[in-house]
This record gives structure tokens, sequence and C-alpha cells, in this order.
């Protein structure tokens, strides 16, 4: 640490920490190395730094995900028991919706360099039956509420792209096919597919060959709403960066995609329905 022990507890003080917590503090300050983290504590002044500092700093601190992986995968066997088995639903989705672990890790290591987990915040879908892998490509259910485009309650069934999605037409046109008859019977039966992404960024259209399985799969989609994020950069060029001048151009898509950060521009997300 940067600073002694009686520096922080006299900072809880100051800061009316209440006292149950304070007292936590000092055992985890007498019991816990934290010279892991001491690197990132001067990375948070900076606003291109800090964020990415926060994740180093909570990854060392909690094992890079490792303890809350461990309760989750306890949790997904639970998910199994109370609702993949009591509705009869395949082993074979149980395990290709769950291989979401898997995925999230391997993109943990594209990014950082390492091993971790930090998805705990999205794989609670999971754990509630609201979202199943179904194919090459994701679906939760979702009902609209504050939407210009949908009546409240709408029902919709939200599609996903996991990372390792194959883009074909057969494998996109085989998972829509198997949603349909997976809901057969619920109220999202007929439910419009709807996504919200990055891949259905108008900006695409420039940027990528007529055969892309991006295009291919945004082709599917009526886009009904657009906006300018900037979720495809960590996406597509899998790292942190403090300057464009860092960011790789190994492909296609990379190079153009940091030609347009250049100019001060995202590429944004798009949304979309599929038209019966």
């Amino acid at each position: 640490m940067i600073h002694s022990h009686e520096e922080i507890l006299n900072l809880c003080t100051k800061i009316d920490m209440p006292e149950p917590m304070t007292a936590k503090i000092a055992k985890e300050l007498a019991e816990f190395d934290f010279s892991a983290v001491t690197p990132f504590l001067t990375q948070l002044q900076n606003p291109k730094t800090a964020m990415y500092a926060t994740k180093c700093i909570c990854g060392k601190l909690d094992n890079y995900g490792l303890r809350i992986m461990v309760a989750l995968l306890d949790a997904a066997l639970v998910t199994k028991k109370e609702i993949y088995e009591k509705k009869k639903i395949s082993e074979k989705i149980f395990i290709d919706t769950m291989k979401n672990f898997t995925i999230s890790v391997q993109g943990y290591h594209g990014v950082n360099g390492s091993y971790g987990f930090d998805f705990a915040y999205w794989m609670w879908r999971h754990f509630a039956g609201m979202l199943f892998r179904l194919g090459t490509l994701e679906f939760e259910i979702y009902k609209a509420e504050n939407s210009k485009h949908f009546e409240p309650g709408t029902p919709l069934l939200s599609v996903h792209i996991p990372s390792d999605a194959v883009l074909s037409r057969e494998e996109l046109d085989n998972s829509y096919l198997q949603a349909r008859k997976f809901f057969k019977g619920t109220e999202y039966e007929n439910a419009q597919f709807y996504c919200d992404s990055w891949l259905l960024s108008p900006k695409l259209r420039d940027m990528l060959p007529e055969d892309s399985g991006i295009l291919r799969f945004m082709n599917d989609y009526k886009i009904i709403d657009t906006s300018n994020g900037d979720t495809a950069n960590i996406r597509v060029f899998k790292m942190h960066y403090l300057s464009i001048d860092e960011l790789p151009e190994k492909t296609s898509l990379q190079r153009k995609l940091k030609q347009l950060l250049a100019t001060g521009e995202n590429l944004g997300e798009g949304a979309g329905v599929i038209i019966p």
C-alpha cells in the first residue's frame, strides 16, 4: 500500500465509516498483503486508465473472479436441477448455455493476458432460466419497457451473439428455427426477434465485404434505432488502450475501425427486429 494503515483508518473516521466496517477494514489491513495492487493505485487518477486500473485491482483482490465463478458454477448446477430438469430441457442446451462461462474466461484472457472471470453481472440471466443458447445464437426472454417502438409488456426474444458464433446462413437459420420450437407453447411463441448490438451498426456496411458473416446477420434485421456507443472497441481490438495509435491493425475491420476512431467517431450500435 502507498499509505500507512493508520492513515487509511484515519480517513475512515473522517468520512464517517460505520465502526463495524472500520473494524473489518483494520482486520484486512493487518492480515492481507495488498502490495499486488499498489502499482495500479496511481493510475486511478487518470480518466484514461482509471477503469482499467479498477478492474486490475478488483481482479487481484478477488483472485481474478475465481471465487465468484466457483460459486456461480455451483449455482449453474442448481439451475440444471430446478429449471432444466423440471422443464425437461435437454442436457445439450444446458451445456451450450453454460459454456458462456468458458467464453467469458477466454475473452478475459484475450484482453488481459491472464485467466479470469468478470462476467457475473451478466450470468444471472442464465441461472434464472431467462437466456438459452440454441445453436449459434443466444435468446433471452424479455418484455419491452420504456420503448418508443413497442407497447409496454410486449414479449420479445432478445438475440445475443456469443464471440464464438458461426454466422453462416445455415447456422443462423437453424438457431432461429430452434428458438421457435423451444418457445412454442409459451407467451414468447410468436415474439419478434430483437437485437441491440454493435453488430447492427449501419456504419459496418461501409467497412465489411458483402459476404461478411456480420453483414449476413445484420441483413436479417430492420434497423429501428441507432446510438453512438463504443462497445465495439473492446470486442474488435481485444485490448485496453490509452492512445488510438496503440490499436492493432491485424484485420480489415480493425484497420477501418481504427481509422474511424481517429476521426473522433465511434462505430456505435444498432437495434433491430426481424419482420416475420
